[in-house]
């Protein structure tokens, strides 16, 4: 299961955590880098945007243990489950099936479901519906928040 609904918001990690010097010095240089036009920094900043990213996910995963899957970050760079994953994630809205998933991961239904239950921990299409509550309760909160303020509660 995903952690909650914000988790793409807020990065929460302890400062003396061996990924948060990761994090502060890929951070470092990735400023250095966008604040120097030297030749060749465009693909360098893109590098180290790429690493920054995954080791946000790691900083992440590690301060949410108990809350997390851990798993959920391998099986999104799996070659078959990370396909389905991106695939639900881009059009939520999607008539998904496991027969529609496992075709675009070029798989059989019933390896694909084995597979995705065993990294991810629930069923393609029980992770799928986890998703979607959660994308829907953070735009009822986002709703009610703006109703709040219009309405100045």
């Amino acid at each position: 299961m995903l952690p909650s609904a914000d988790w793409s918001r807020h990065l929460v990690a302890r400062a003396d955590e061996p990924q948060t010097f990761a994090l502060r010095a890929t951070m470092t240089m990735l400023a250095s880098e966008m604040a120097n036009s030297a030749a060749g920094s465009g693909l360098v900043v893109q590098r180290l945007a790429d690493i920054l990213f995954v080791q946000c996910l790691r900083a992440h995963l590690e301060s949410r243990s108990g809350v997390c899957n851990k798993e959920l970050l391998r099986a999104f760079f799996d070659p078959n489950i990370g396909v389905a994953l991106k695939m639900m994630h881009q059009k939520l809205d999607a008539a998904w099936t496991v027969k529609k998933l496992a075709s675009a991961c070029g798989i059989s239904r019933s390896a694909f479901a084995l597979r995705f239950k065993e990294m991810v921990g629930e069923t393609p299409l029980g992770y799928l519906t986890t998703w979607r509550m959660q994308k829907a309760a953070t735009l009822l909160q986002k709703a009610i928040t703006k109703w709040l303020m219009w309405h100045d509660l």
